[in-house]
């Protein structure tokens, strides 16, 4: 395939940005030309990496817009600290060599200061869009929560908690579906559910929505002695360990109340391991043994956290996939999630993992202590690492968008 692809996303350490970085890579291994635009310092063993901050002048512009869009968004005031984006601003990306250069544009997560709506609809080029959560389809907000206003017109955004005099939500909305009414971009869609939120949008409900999971690597990824996993992080060796991890525990959408709500329910001698943002967690679990482990920079690190718990708990209540989830599985630990959202293709429920209802914290709790509980849990854990990787080792992955490049 002779085709150039260029994909662009804004950094490289959020979830977005690595998968976006892991297909990229992995692309290349397969032959393909693959390129990667993002507005984050290129690390020098990045095959085939750009960034937009070439030059001191544009490093500058690329904080400005970036502090524009905060103090935008910041006039507003989301609520429960949530993100939301306008999506307004953006450096010339367009004129670098490597957006001129490419056959395909392959957008990830584009949003603060890296691309605009009005260059989409201006690029002339092929687009593929990946949704790695819902901010494509609505007036702002990366995830709608209990409002469906996404699905008609964007209004008085209830997760903005105050307003300029304008509707800045409705008018972002407008200038989405005039973008892309004008520009056939071709939507990915990483979950059913992610592919049903779009189809259930103003913005993409005449829109073709194709799935196509995440991916992680298998290599990266796969079981290790708990013991060993245990002694290494310095866990107790004979606790009954739950693993929970995010790298914002604040955002109302990764579900933390609801799983605290949860914690009444759970058998007292649990030990909870905890990864990622702190967010006054200690209190939360002041009826159990706790360890905060901060943020797992390496990925032995992260795989000995997966790989010494139990069981690890995702209580998102809306989540596009759940990449934690495959993490966790490929390591041979179960995961216990809502019964709701992305996490619905990967877990089988009782056979490798625990589909709760949603969104009961009761019966959340009772999905941990059953998976703590399984006297099948050898086969549970089998099972867990095998469905990872038969279907989601990065290698599938990345043929399905050879594939699909393809045939656009």
């Amino acid at each position: 395939m002779k085709k150039n692809i260029l994909h662009i996303s804004t950094g490289r350490n959020g979830g977005a940005a690595k998968s976006a970085f892991l297909l990229h890579n992995e692309l290349l291994n397969l032959n393909l030309n693959s390129n990667i635009l993002i507005a984050d310092k290129v690390d020098p063993k990045d095959r085939y990496a750009y960034s937009i901050q070439n030059s001191l002048p544009k490093k500058y512009l690329l904080l400005m817009l970036k502090k524009a869009e905060f103090q935008l968004s910041k006039l507003h005031k989301p609520a429960g600290g949530s993100l939301f984006s306008p999506g307004l601003f953006s450096t010339r990306i367009t004129c670098h060599p490597a957006f001129k250069s490419a056959d395909i544009i392959h957008l990830h997560w584009i949003n603060q200061g890296m691309m605009n709506i009005s260059q989409i609809q201006k690029t002339g080029k092929k687009i593929i869009w990946t949704l790695r959560d819902m901010w494509p389809l609505t007036g702002g907000c990366h995830y709608s929560l209990n409002c469906s206003r996404f699905t008609s017109s964007c209004y008085n955004c209830p997760q903005l908690q105050k307003t300029i005099g304008v509707d800045v939500a409705n008018i972002l909305h407008n200038r989405k579906s005039k973008a892309f009414s004008k520009n056939n971009i071709h939507w990915i869609a990483v979950s059913t559910w992610m592919k049903q939120m779009a189809k259930s949008s103003r913005l993409c409900k005449n829109k073709k929505v194709t799935v196509i999971h995440n991916g992680i690597n298998c290599n990266d990824f796969y079981p290790v002695d708990k013991q060993l996993a245990r002694k290494a992080l310095k866990l107790p060796l004979n606790a009954k360990i739950v693993l929970i991890g995010a790298q914002n525990t604040y955002e109302t959408y990764k579900g933390f109340s609801l799983f605290h709500d949860c914690l009444a329910y759970v058998r007292k001698d649990c030990h909870f391991v905890q990864f990622g943002s702190f967010n006054n967690s200690t209190s939360k679990f002041k009826n159990f043994a706790y360890t905060h482990l901060g943020y797992l920079k390496n990925i032995s690190d992260l795989r000995n956290a997966y790989c010494a718990a139990d069981v690890f708990v995702l209580p998102s209540v809306q989540e596009a996939f759940g990449k934690t989830v495959i993490e966790a599985m490929a390591c041979g630990t179960p995961v216990v999630a809502f019964n709701k959202n992305g996490p619905r293709d990967i877990i089988d429920h009782m056979s490798n993992g625990y589909l709760s209802t949603a969104f009961l914290p009761k019966e959340f709790a009772h999905g941990i202590n059953w998976l703590l509980n399984a006297k099948n849990y050898a086969s549970i854990s089998k099972n867990a690492a095998k469905k990872v990787k038969n279907n989601f080792h990065i290698h599938h992955i990345a043929k399905k968008y050879i594939d699909y490049y393809k045939n656009i």
